[in-house]
């Protein structure tokens, strides 16, 4: 068995949207059937602002692998044990949140790539292979390839230093966080203020200039997310589950309340 196919990396090498689900509260290994039957293209498994534990994270992102839907995971920080043994259990990217500098984007990729594009520790027991061995170099390269290096940047500093950070060899993209970015600049939850979206326009232009994909979380403007897509982001965070589930649940209720308040 070859190693897994990253579709939606593949989506962006064609300059495609990839759109992505957030998942925090739904721990099963269905969710990632769930995202596929509703349109997704990949799972944004977070680490950081949940309980999913590294065993559950891993069980998720093995079955997407036979899903059709791709297992990206944030991780809390860039170290080695919060990247590596998820790239071994199957996840095809990792974002690191709040890189600030070039240095930092540096620093992710010689963790998360294998030799000769980094230091990441050699592993051929992979859910990558479906658990099959094949020949080191033949491993890292293909391991390589399928895999997403993302750098999160959601600090002022970040955006200072995009030019420089968009520049790094074999970063795979760049995810801007609306939220925290908002909240760094003194603009909690205003993300349609002219100064907050100056920021996202800047690392999208910047991505774009180096030809690396660009993408955004945290927006849920719609006219407001479409300007950064006519803008060039592609990588998309949709959503987060637990809120859209209760979401479509409002809309469910209200509509047998609507049905009932009718009849008087």
């Amino acid at each position: 068995m070859p190693v897994a196919i990253n579709h939606t990396k593949r989506l962006l090498a064609r300059g495609e949207l990839a759109i992505g689900l957030g998942v925090r509260h739904i721990q099963s290994a269905e969710i990632g059937l769930m995202a596929k039957a509703a349109g997704f293209d990949f799972l944004f498994i977070d680490r950081e602002h949940s309980t999913i534990e590294m065993s559950r994270a891993g069980e998720i992102c093995t079955a997407a692998l036979g899903q059709g839907i791709t297992p990206i995971v944030r991780v809390a920080g860039p170290e080695p044990f919060h990247c590596v043994p998820l790239l071994d259990c199957g996840a095809q990217g990792i974002v690191v949140p709040h890189v600030q500098t070039a240095d930092d984007a540096r620093q992710l990729v010689d963790i998360q790539k294998l030799p000769p594009l980094g230091s990441r520790s050699l592993s051929r027991s992979s859910a990558m292979t479906g658990y099959e061995t094949m020949e080191f170099k033949i491993f890292a390269d293909l391991a390589n390839q399928e895999t997403l290096s993302i750098a999160m940047v959601e600090d002022r500093e970040g955006v200072h230093n995009i030019d420089a950070i968009a520049a790094v060899p074999h970063l795979d993209a760049v995810l801007i966080g609306a939220s925290d970015l908002c909240a760094d600049l003194g603009l909690i939850g205003k993300f349609s203020d002219p100064a907050a979206v100056e920021a996202c326009v800047t690392i999208i232009r910047a991505c774009a200039a180096k030809g690396l994909p660009c993408g955004i979380s945290g927006v849920r403007n719609d006219e407001l997310l479409a300007h950064y897509i006519k803008l060039g982001a592609r990588l998309i965070h949709a959503g987060t589950d637990a809120p859209i589930l209760v979401e479509a649940l409002k809309q469910r209720s209200g509509m047998l309340r609507k049905i009932w308040s009718d009849l008087d």
